[in-house]
């Protein structure tokens, strides 16, 4: 059995719903509030999940993988009826759902493979929201890691090993990572999300075709 640790775009993501674009839309829509992200969590867990829900492409600058160097971000599915709440649960379900990507890839490439968790790290896993996503997505519990430094450790730990530190990385790496909290899948929304998936994954061959266009 393995666990899939996973540092992606919460930073990123951070950055733009706080971002001066977010505040002039919604002067612009006529609100006078204020863009933060305990609240437009708040909003984003009382819409409902649903296959038709708005999806958020999160690729502002290409995708690294696989390689779409020209594909660009982009909501798309929403009406009239669609509300702040329902953009910020696209934006966090954009990444949980590359996420899902992922795991069918692993799991095609090694099918013998028996994942038992998934591990996140970073800006990201501060939100409970998003971790029940992602662990709804991935089908999988979901566990974060305390007092992680992200990429760093782990290119430390790869250092550590190739210099002859520690002979085991394997060893090494369980003596350094301490587990935190976990979050397990919410079984109810496993066929909403497989269908999710397979529309994202639609989504993203239709944009990056139009990328390309001459």
């Amino acid at each position: 059995m393995a666990s899939l640790r996973l540092h992606k775009r919460g930073r990123a993501q951070s950055e733009l719903v706080q971002g001066r674009d977010c505040h002039a839309a919604l002067k612009l829509a006529g609100s006078d509030a204020t863009v933060d992200l305990d609240r437009l969590s708040e909003l984003a867990a009382a819409t409902a999940t649903e296959v038709t829900a708005p999806l958020f492409v999160p690729h502002l600058s290409g995708r690294v993988m696989p390689a779409a160097p020209a594909l660009r971000g982009a909501w798309v599915g929403f009406d009239w009826s669609r509300s702040l709440g329902d953009f910020y649960r696209a934006l966090l379900e954009g990444v949980a759902l590359e996420y899902g990507i992922y795991l069918k890839t692993i799991r095609r490439m090694f099918p013998a493979m028996e994942l038992r968790e998934v591990r996140v790290t970073g800006g990201g896993e501060k939100s409970a929201l998003w971790n029940q996503i992602k662990a709804d997505v991935a089908g999988l519990p979901l566990v974060n890691i305390v007092g992680s430094k992200g990429a760093p450790m782990g290119s430390a730990l790869l250092a550590g090993f190739a210099c002859g530190l520690f002979p085991d990385i394997r060893s090494a790496a369980k003596s350094w990572v301490q587990t935190g909290g976990r979050t397990e899948p919410d079984s109810s929304t496993a066929v909403v999300y497989s269908q999710r998936l397979e529309r994202y994954e639609q989504l993203l061959r239709i944009l990056d075709e139009f990328a390309n266009l001459n």
